[in-house]
């Protein structure tokens, strides 16, 4: 249902029915996504960036991408001893998503390492249009329904 490739310097873990055409030099062009028309910015903060991308692809033709970033020494010794964001969420997804509860299908994720310290980490998942941020969906909640501050 899976395999691993090295793909630009890079170990992924990709659904088999993904073309992994699309995971060329993805980093770098996530780097500079300004120059690739493919790929659109939904939001940049100082934890993530996350993307829709036109891959082109019959099977998976737009898929979102998040870019987890890695914010210095917390971040570095933190994900030496806890999966990173990336690796966290694909389990989590695929936990979901194997039990055929509504969630976006996890297509792919990476971690870049070098000498075992967590660089940059990368998760694909297939485009959900009509899902609505947990965050907006829980401000939007009747009143009756919202957990009371204390």
């Amino acid at each position: 249902m899976f395999k691993k490739l090295y793909n630009s310097g890079i170990t992924w873990t990709v659904r088999k029915s993904v073309d992994t055409s699309i995971l060329d030099n993805l980093f770098s062009r996530l780097e500079s996504h300004e120059m690739y028309p493919e790929l659109a910015l939904v939001k940049d903060n100082n934890v993530r960036s996350a993307f829709f991308f036109t891959t082109g692809c019959a099977a998976h033709h737009e898929v979102f991408v998040k870019r987890y970033k890695c914010r210095g020494i917390k971040d570095i010794l933190k994900h030496m001893f806890v999966p990173s964001k990336a690796v966290s969420e694909w389990r989590n997804l695929k936990k979901f998503y194997d039990r055929q509860l509504p969630c976006p299908e996890p297509l792919a994720f990476s971690e870049k390492k070098t000498l075992g310290i967590l660089r940059d980490s990368c998760l694909i998942t297939e485009v959900v249009l009509s899902a609505v941020p947990l965050n907006e969906y829980v401000k939007n909640m009747p009143v009756g329904l919202q957990k009371k501050k204390v």
